[in-house]
């Protein structure tokens, strides 16, 4: 009888338990076994991440199955001061474009595709800086009037915003694309930032960084998008084109992917404690 009785109860407690891993702004059951369906009249929603707080540097996402507040930081001033040195350099010739600032190797985990027995996924990304909300507009019209412009204009503009940073950029968030993505064919990192938006990123060089942040994904015919997310789809699609040689401003857009930075750390094997965290530094 005994025993019933705990059978009983560990039942019961087993279906409390699955019940609130499923309920809505609780947990889920974590890591997902397949992924859900995304897309909606052609385009998609991510539903992990809640940036209603933004204006207070903060952001809420759902990691892990439950959902977590995150404070923003800024950028590390070592991080910045070496992606402008960087960029710079790659203006002048000087150093492999798909090394150092520009690409960063975005790490992710959430849900296996299709394809994969493992749901965690490593991808290199082109990764920049993201201007401020009140002159994101601002620097589009001036990218967009430079399109026809040539390579040494380019560069010009490029090095008047960037000898401006604190003027022009956001130190608390990074800008990619999702380039590759369609109804039809979804990559894994897309999947994994749908469903978990924690990632690290790493720049590889001898400074080395990574990044630990949470990924907001944009799709341009998302009606909900406000003004602001608009601009930031709007940039990162103009620059990418804009940094590749484009002679004239892409008439498709993609997804743009905004990296809210949480964490910092310092991986340089030749600083004094590699793998050290420097932002928040408490």
């Amino acid at each position: 009888m005994e025993h019933l009785l705990y059978v009983a109860v560990a039942g019961l407690l087993l279906v409390v338990y699955v019940v609130g891993c499923n309920s809505g702004e609780g947990t889920t059951s974590f890591p997902l076994e397949a992924p859900p369906s995304f897309w909606k009249n052609g385009y998609c929603r991510q539903e992990t991440v809640d940036v209603s707080h933004l204006k207070d540097g903060i952001v809420r996402a759902r990691v892990d199955g439950r959902w977590q507040q995150y404070k923003l930081v800024e950028l590390p001033q070592g991080f910045i001061k070496w992606a402008l040195k960087r960029r710079m350099e790659l203006m002048q010739g000087k150093g492999a474009f798909f090394l150092g600032a520009h690409c960063g190797l975005v790490a992710t985990y959430g849900c296996p595709r299709s394809d994969s027995r493992f749901h965690i996924n490593n991808a290199a990304k082109g990764v920049g800086f993201l201007p401020k909300p009140e002159k994101l507009k601002e620097v589009n019209n001036l990218i967009e009037a430079a399109f026809k412009k040539d390579l040494h204009q380019r560069h010009a503009l490029m090095h008047q915003l960037y000898q401006k940073f604190d003027l022009y950029f956001d130190k608390t968030r990074l800008i990619s694309l999702e380039e590759f993505t369609s109804e039809d064919f979804q990559t894994q990192t897309f999947i994994n930032q749908m469903v978990n938006p924690a990632c690290s990123i790493v720049f590889l060089d001898m400074t080395s960084y990574e990044l630990k942040v949470i990924a907001h994904i944009l799709h341009p015919s998302d009606p909900k998008l406000d003004d602001y997310q608009k601009e930031v789809v709007r940039f990162a699609n103009l620059i990418h084109s804009f940094g590749h040689g484009g002679r004239r401003k892409p008439t498709r857009k993609l997804m743009a992917v905004i990296y809210y930075i949480v964490e910092a750390y310092d991986n340089s094997p030749r600083g004094p404690h590699p793998g050290s965290r420097v932002v928040p530094t408490k």
